[in-house]
């Protein structure tokens, strides 16, 4: 059973939100990575990406995906048997094993229980059609003002809550929702540990996922290289991010 944490987790919330956007958040890429997790009707197995930015997340997860339908699967025949069952299943499946990876004794999971995160078309998400589409309104300060966090026990707990809030994980603010998740699991603490780094998890230029966050999401570490064990770089000691295999 889930239950709704005070205040102190929530205070981790805008450390968070510090960590991955620095001092101001830039509307434009804040929408940019506004976007829900949902499947390309061509391809069934693939998430798709409305605009640039959220592919740090989106390519782990769909890495994830793939890897466990083709261990289910045997081989690339889950192509022709992909219907929205096996999608939601795999999705959840993911985002669970990735959360997995943070090594936490709890689960802090990040929602927000407004009507921003109603779902909406995938034609709104993609941006076509804008003409006759409901126009999504984007508001950093709403969202982080809105976001409310759930404690979990266990990892089948989370797995339970993401399968029938799947609607939520499809959702605008989905793939950010995510983020929050795995940072608030893995602790602000043990990131700023693992990571060489000052600089905002989104890049404030142009809006792209760091290598930190990129490592965190496919081995659970945010270090700031792609190295195997620890490098003398200069005198200076580069955080790895396997310690062996």
């Amino acid at each position: 059973m889930a239950e709704t944490l005070p205040s102190a987790i929530e205070q981790e919330l805008l450390g968070i939100k510090n960590l991955l956007w620095g001092n101001e958040i830039k509307p434009d890429i804040f929408k940019r990575w506004s976007q829900g997790f949902y499947f390309s009707s061509n391809e069934k197995s693939a998430l798709e990406q409305a605009e640039g930015g959220p592919c740090a997340i989106l390519a782990p997860v769909e890495a994830f995906i793939i890897k466990n339908l083709l261990l289910e699967f045997k081989d690339l025949s889950f192509r022709d048997k992909i219907n929205e069952d096996i999608q939601n299943r795999s999705l959840v499946n993911a985002l669970c094993e990735i959360l997995g990876q943070c090594n936490t004794k709890k689960y802090y999971i990040v929602y927000l229980d407004s009507d921003l995160s109603e779902p909406v078309s995938k034609t709104d998400l993609n941006g076509d059609n804008t003409s006759t589409a409901t126009p999504l309104v984007i508001d950093p300060c709403r969202f982080h003002n809105e976001i409310k966090v759930h404690n979990f026990q266990c990892l089948e707990a989370v797995n339970k809550y993401y399968t029938e809030n799947i609607a939520k994980l499809k959702a605008p603010y989905g793939v950010l929702l995510f983020l929050y998740s795995v940072i608030a699991c893995k602790g602000l603490d043990q990131i700023n540990l693992e990571s060489d780094t000052q600089d905002p998890f989104i890049d404030e230029t142009y809006g792209y996922g760091s290598q930190n966050m990129i490592n965190l999401m496919i081995t659970g570490r945010a270090t700031t290289y792609v190295w195997d064990h620890d490098q003398d770089v200069g005198g200076l000691s580069k955080k790895l991010i396997f310690d062996n295999f």
